[in-house]
């Protein structure tokens, strides 16, 4: 996986504004976003959708 992003980001183009972004960046980018999103589901999302008579099967949540 970190491979693909690699090279997907040196066909890009990672500017933003003046600021010039690395490549490597996408994987802490990706590893960051990871981390903090699974709290957020799980403590946020998942019970609205337990409160709504949508309980959700753990093969759902994956």
């Amino acid at each position: 996986m970190e491979t693909t992003y690699f090279l997907q980001g040196e066909r890009m183009d990672l500017t933003a504004g003046s600021l010039q972004i690395p490549v490597a960046m996408l994987n802490v980018f990706n590893g960051t976003i990871v981390l903090v999103l699974i709290p957020v589901l799980d403590r946020f999302v998942y019970p609205c959708f337990q409160r709504f008579k949508r309980p959700l099967s753990n093969m759902h949540r994956i």
